[in-house]
């Protein structure tokens, strides 16, 4: 089952954080194959919404309607609610995703 996948202003503020690290740190052909990477992962959500699988860190809360996908070096977490995907974040794989969810939290 197809679902539409919805892009949140803090995952779009997420975007544009990476884009600007990426390019910075590693270049525009870096930031390139990083995009594609995540339009491809988007385009999984939207069409097989449940084959992403529960961030381990939100496993202990029993929220299993909250998702995860890799998108190369990057984690895409998002909320499936009927036909709709709703992506939360986009971050690196590497960070701490408590942290980053605490920091979200005080921003808003």
């Amino acid at each position: 089952m197809s679902v539409r996948v919805v892009v949140l202003r803090g995952a779009e503020a997420d975007l544009r954080e990476l884009r600007r690290y990426v390019r910075q740190r590693f270049g525009d052909k870096a930031w390139v194959q990083s995009l594609r990477a995540l339009r491809a992962a988007m385009g999984r959500i939207a069409t097989h919404p449940e084959a992403g699988r529960v961030p381990d860190e939100l496993v202990p809360l029993g929220l299993p309607q909250y998702r995860q996908v890799l998108a190369g070096a990057n984690r895409v977490i998002y909320e499936r609610r009927g036909d709709l995907a709703y992506v939360h974040l986009v971050c690196d794989a590497r960070r701490d995703l408590k942290a980053v969810l605490m920091r979200r939290l005080v921003e808003s």
